[in-house]
């Protein structure tokens, strides 16, 4: 990306260059540190390149300095009225240092959990490419936990495999009038509660997860959300393989 910015002959100073840099650096990649260092450009005068110092190593993110006169008298434009800054920005390098993206090539991935996380400057996650496990649960809760609040009670309760969890969605909520019978005496859904319906999705970066270590994490989960009666609920199979 380039940006040009002419007015008054007072603009064209090392100062406002760096001035301009830092502005820039300090929206895309605040507290980080950078340092600079002389590049000529045919199209500027005093041009500098500067590196973001990212884990104690440089990288290159730009290149800027006072627009030539030279460049200006070609334009018709009078270098006595008018002077001004160019400046060209790497946006995919500026964009991987503000994530924390370890190779280029992912801003570009076509896989869908990839593109997802394109669409904002929040930390990168890792995307595993193993294949993931889904499951269904289904709870007697307290009404109106928002998904917040039954994310973190089940982060809590997954411990050390917290990790995994990729994804939680609720699928659906029941009121205790809305279930048949058969239904509330299998949930151990109590007067006043709500059956909610979660669909969890597992992935491991490093490894495949098994069917038993799914199940087993599922049944944690179940045990650790579950506030109906005591025993009850749908339980998980832990040892199906």
């Amino acid at each position: 990306m380039d940006i040009w910015v002419l007015g008054d002959p007072q603009l064209s100073t090392h100062e406002h260059l760096l001035r301009l840099v830092g502005d820039i650096l300090q929206a895309a990649v605040p507290e980080k540190p950078w340092v600079y260092s002389d590049s000529p450009h045919h199209y500027t005068e005093g041009g500098i390149e500067v590196n973001v110092i990212n884990d104690g190593a440089p990288v290159e993110v730009l290149e800027c300095g006072r627009i030539a006169q030279s460049l200006l008298e070609r334009l018709q434009i009078d270098p006595s009225r008018h002077g001004g800054l160019a400046l060209g920005m790497g946006l995919d390098r500026l964009t991987m240092l503000r994530k924390g993206i370890p190779d280029i090539r992912l801003l570009r991935d076509q896989n869908v959990r990839v593109q997802a996380q394109m669409h904002d400057l929040n930390p990168w996650r890792a995307v595993s490419r193993l294949p993931s496990i889904a499951r269904d649960i289904s709870l007697a809760v307290t009404p109106g936990l928002s998904e917040e609040v039954l994310t973190e009670k089940m982060l809590l309760a997954a411990g050390d495999c917290a990790e995994w969890i990729e994804e939680m969605q609720v699928k659906g909520r029941w009121g205790f009038a809305d279930l048949p019978v058969q239904a509330v005496e299998r949930l151990g859904l109590l007067p006043g509660q709500e059956n909610v319906l979660l669909r969890v999705v597992l992935r491991d970066c490093s490894r495949s997860i098994t069917t038993a270590e799914a199940n087993a994490l599922y049944a944690d989960i179940q045990c650790a959300l579950h506030e109906g009666a005591p025993g009850a609920g749908y339980k998980m199979d832990v040892s199906k393989v």
